[in-house]
This record gives structure tokens, C-alpha cells and sequence, in this order.
């Protein structure tokens, strides 16, 4: 009877989120991963590329005032470090908790902000950002989705709190019912032996003779 839930169960929003961040949190470290990769490979792939694309990277280490690799290198540990707290928050989210479920809504909420910004510079960059803007977009449209999630959680965090409590209750009146059996004797042990009673009379005297 403890697994039965009339109303549904209420950790479901809190399981869906939690499944949602730990596979962008995966898909996020696998991108910084594959940056990180570029980041090893960029001498040999900048020597290989043409005139028009190198005076684009150049032009952005004017314009940030940092070498493209420094660029690059940043980028990839910011990914690879979101990528790995969306992992771990999204383990932590998966019990309910309100306290992770606020967390993560906070941060997904920056994250979101984020991809806003970076898509409204894409879009700013012409047609040489529209590439971005898809992932923007596409970025935009999960974390959305996971922020609904986080949401639907938030709101059954209190279902979750009634459920564990009636729980608890239900497992206290177990333990004394098991504590009043044990005291009353209720069990497989044999029941005690009768008293002895008087002792029958001796038949081998003869009755005495008339």
C-alpha cells in the first residue's frame, strides 16, 4: 500500500526535469569536450584556413582584446563546468527537494539570459550568425523547456512533504503495532505449559474390606 498514489505520483515533474538536466548537462559537457578539442588542433587548423576567415579571428582578438585561443580555452571550461553542474543538480533534483528545485530554477533562469544575449549578438552579426542564432534557438527552446520542468516540481514539492510525512506516520503506528504484538506474546513460540493440578489417587492400594 506504501507505493499507491491516488492522485499520480508526485515526484513525476521533479523525475522529468531531473532526466532534462542531466542530458543537457551531458550534451553541454560533450561541447565543451569538443571545444576543448578544437582548442588542441587550433595552430594546425588556423594555418589550414583561408585569408578572409583568419582576419575574422583576428578581428576578434582586437575586438575582446584576447589571443583566440585564450577565447577558446574559456569557453570550453565554462561549458565543461555548467555542463557538469546541470549533471549534479540534476541527480540532486530528482528527490524533490524544494531547496535543489530553487537552485536549479535560479541558475537555468541565468543560463537562459544567457543564451538571449549570445542570440541577439548572432543576430546583430548578419548572415555569418545565423548559424549561431539556430543554436541559440534551438539552446533557447531546451532550457525553456526545463524551466517549465523545474517549475511543475516546485509547485509539488509540498505533495512530496505530505507524502513523506504520511509515510513517516504510517511506519511509527507500524513499529507499535509490532511493539504491542511483542508485548502481548504474538509470535511462532510454543504457549506456556498448564499448572499442575492434584494428583490422581493410587490405584494399586486395594479398597479397604467390609
Amino acid at each position: 500500500g506504501y507505493s499507491y498514489h491516488p492522485m499520480g505520483d508526485p515526484r513525476g515533474p521533479a523525475k522529468r526535469a531531473s532526466v532534462l538536466m542531466i542530458v543537457l548537462g551531458s550534451l553541454t559537457l560533450l561541447l565543451g569536450s569538443c571545444v576543448g578539442l578544437v582548442v588542441a588542433k587550433l595552430p594546425s587548423i588556423m594555418s589550414q584556413m583561408p585569408p578572409e576567415q583568419t582576419k575574422a579571428f583576428n578581428d576578434m582578438e582586437s575586438q575582446y582584446h584576447f589571443t583566440i585561443h585564450a577565447i577558446f580555452l574559456t569557453m570550453s571550461a565554462a561549458l565543461v563546468i555548467v555542463g557538469v553542474i546541470y549533471i549534479v543538480m540534476g541527480i540532486f533534483v530528482r528527490n524533490g527537494g524544494l531547496g535543489s528545485v530553487i537552485t536549479s530554477i535560479v541558475f537555468t533562469s541565468v543560463t537562459i539570459l544567457f543564451i538571449i544575449v549570445n542570440l541577439l549578438g548572432s543576430l546583430l552579426g548578419g548572415v555569418n550568425g545565423l548559424g549561431g542564432a539556430c543554436m541559440c534557438v534551438l539552446a533557447l527552446a531546451m532550457f525553456s523547456l526545463l524551466l517549465i520542468f523545474l517549475i511543475q516540481a516546485a509547485s509539488s514539492s509540498g505533495r512530496i512533504r505530505m507524502m513523506q510525512n504520511q509515510y513517516q506516520a504510517q511506519y511509527m503506528q507500524y513499529q507499535q503495532m509490532m511493539q504491542q504484538y511483542g508485548q502481548a506474546g504474538y509470535g511462532y513460540s510454543y504457549p506456556p505449559p498448564p499448572p499442575p493440578g492434584p494428583l490422581p489417587p493410587d490405584q494399586s492400594s486395594s479398597p479397604p474390606s467390609s
